[in-house]
């Protein structure tokens, strides 16, 4: 009577590592090829962006636009003569889907890293003032511009909004040289003139 062999321990242990590596090897495999699709495929630009945020918009999808703009001013790259545009056109998508709240931290973000232009600037404060409601709600303890379904209680923010704009006209003001460029320092306080004066009676 033939006894079948049994593996002997070191060759169990040799099979175990190979399969384990058998397995491993695939696993690896997997995701590489499904990462690199993504490694591979180039990001659009930021000209590109804007193309296609103003195709959306002109389809009226607001909400892709919106996200498409934001995605472009977070560029270094981008130029402040396109950002004065798509501030303006965030400006009335957010306002048409009801999106202040967000429209509002990419306008902070914009003035954080391209408050030195002052063309960057005055669009800044004209967007806040045409597409930020100077009210809202809130609710514990949170600030919002939006309607909300839940209760809570309002608040007019004008004078904070009015200050702040002034502030980014006076930072604005110290970064430029006034007695070379007086056209831009005309702009910068006929535009302080207007936030102080807007809304008051004479």
């Amino acid at each position: 009577m033939e006894l079948a062999m049994r593996p002997t321990p070191l060759l169990s242990k040799i099979s175990r590592q190979a399969l384990f590596g058998v397995l491993g090897f695939s696993l690896l495999a997997g995701i590489v090829a499904a990462a690199w699709p993504q490694a591979i495929t180039p990001q659009p630009s930021t000209a590109q962006l804007i193309r296609n945020a103003n195709m959306q918009m002109q389809r009226r999808n607001f909400k892709d636009a919106a996200q498409l703009f934001t995605e472009a001013l977070g560029r270094e790259d981008i130029e402040p003569r396109t950002i004065a545009d798509s501030l303006e056109k965030l400006g009335q998508c957010s306002q048409r889907m009801r999106l202040e709240d967000d429209f509002e931290e990419t306008l902070l973000e914009v003035v954080d890293n391209h408050g030195k232009s002052l063309e960057v600037t005055l669009a800044a404060v004209s967007s806040s003032q045409r597409y930020l409601r100077s009210w809202g709600i809130v609710i514990d303890g949170e600030f919002y511009r939006n309607p909300n379904t839940r209760a809570g209680r309002g608040v007019d923010v004008s004078e904070l909004d009015r200050i702040r704009s002034l502030r980014w006209l006076t930072d604005a003001l110290k970064d430029q040289n006034t007695q070379s460029n007086e056209t831009q320092a005309a702009r910068i306080y006929l535009s302080m003139s207007e936030q102080i004066l807007r809304g008051r009676s004479a």
